[in-house]
């Protein structure tokens, strides 16, 4: 009897574990901008772009 509680501890040590690892391994964020910026399809010079990751606040930014 000893044995089997035992397993069933380690058992369920695995699936808490489990459940643990699958909400952490969620997929990334992420995300595409594109477009055209003129009709001839190429880039303005000196134009600055920032992109705002609403959910930390944190601010990337590129320019041409």
């Amino acid at each position: 009897m000893r044995s089997l509680n035992r397993w069933l501890f380690v058992i369920a040590l695995v699936l808490a574990n489990i459940v643990v690892l699958a909400q952490t391994q969620r997929g990334g964020t992420g995300g595409i901008i594109h477009g055209i910026v003129q009709s001839g399809g190429t880039p303005l010079p000196g134009v600055t772009l920032t992109a705002t990751n609403t959910d930390t606040n944190e601010k990337f930014t590129t320019s041409t």
